[in-house]
């Protein structure tokens, strides 16, 4: 988001479901997350300095959730700067976008008073031209790439949704869902971008229940899924999104991120292995279990969605990324370590 005030740094730990595998199934690895970087041109400096970090500890891969820029302007040269960022990751580099990159754009010359259409016209512009840019193969960015699979591919519905992607490392199923802040990118006094957030949001449904069958069919043993927004508030949730998300939903039960939130849930009941949900939007360091929540007539012992976990990476100014360790064999399938 444009301008979220920093806030302090959140420790928590939890715990996560066993789930035994043999020595020849499952093989511990590394990758990074990271997002919200860079929110002036006088942050790349430090941005480029932390990539090189990342590329000295050569992790399998790294994943970008999106704010790749702040309050710059969302020129071509300003994507241009973004480009060059992801060309310095020497191994492959997942991104999913952020609301910066064109939901939250501002042309200079344009108001959003005087010339609501062709503002809006002008958001849905460079979201176009952030998927030609670095959506328009099956290959990942980076120095080092390899195929993705894009929703586009899957389902001629999606055509249009090419920055949705997954693909199978070492057992777990990773996965990208373009769900940004700043309200999703629902307007609805702009009709075109509230039926861009419509179309969008129906396609990210699908694509989360799509990870259900892929799971099964792959055989994984866990699933991280990627998106760039926040969806929940520290507040104990209550009324009928309370039997699906432990922590209230932003927004509201009638908000734009509710349907994720029951998405997920699902996703959580159907596949019972570790899920984690990495995300950037708020620039502060988060690990907990928002779906948590209690089970029959709150029965403290009947706890539902236990394998569902979030982190929230860092973001703008602290330039650091998060170092997610996987092991299948061991307890806490998920470990991190924050990473600068």
């Amino acid at each position: 988001m444009k301008s979220r005030p920093f806030a302090t740094v959140i420790y928590c730990l939890f715990m996560t479901t066993v789930y035994p595998v043999s020595a020849n199934e499952a093989e511990t690895f590394v990758f990074m997350a990271l997002g919200d970087t860079a929110y002036k041109d006088d942050r790349y400096a430090d941005y480029h300095k932390l990539i090189e970090r990342i590329n000295k500890h050569e992790p399998d891969f790294s994943i970008h959730v999106g704010d790749t820029m702040g309050y710059q302007l969302c020129s071509d040269d300003t994507f241009s700067n973004i480009t060059n960022s992801f060309q310095l990751f020497n191994n492959p580099l997942i991104y999913t976008p952020g609301d910066n990159e064109w939901a939250d754009c501002y042309k200079p010359d344009l108001s959003s008073d005087t010339n609501p259409v062709e503002f809006a016209d002008y958001r849905l512009e460079r979201l176009d031209t952030l998927r030609k840019l670095y959506f328009s193969t099956n290959q990942s960015l980076g120095k080092k790439t390899f195929k993705l699979t894009r929703q586009s591919y899957v389902d001629q519905k999606y055509a249009e949704f090419k920055e949705n992607s997954y693909w199978v490392h070492k057992g777990v199923l990773f996965a990208t869902v373009h769900i940004v802040g700043s309200n999703d990118s629902f307007h609805p006094h702009l009709e075109n971008l509230t039926k861009e957030s419509i179309r969008r949001r129906g396609a990210n449904y699908a694509w989360i229940m799509n990870l259900i069958e892929v799971a099964k069919e792959n055989q994984v043993k866990a699933v991280v899924v990627a998106a760039h927004a926040e969806l929940f508030e520290n507040k104990t949730s209550h009324g009928s999104v309370a039997n699906y998300s432990g922590q209230q939903v932003r927004g509201g039960h009638l908000g734009p991120y509710v349907g994720y939130v029951y998405a997920l849930s699902n996703l959580a009941k159907e596949f019972s292995k570790p899920i984690l949900y990495i995300h950037g939007d708020a620039h502060k360091f988060i690990i907990d279990r928002p779906l948590l929540i209690h089970g029959g007539n709150h029965d403290p012992k009947d706890l539902r969605n236990t394998n569902f976990t979030r982190l929230q990476v860092y973001g703008d100014p602290e330039d650091k990324a998060v170092m997610i360790t996987v092991d299948l064999n061991k307890e806490n399938v998920f470990s991190f370590t924050p990473f600068n």
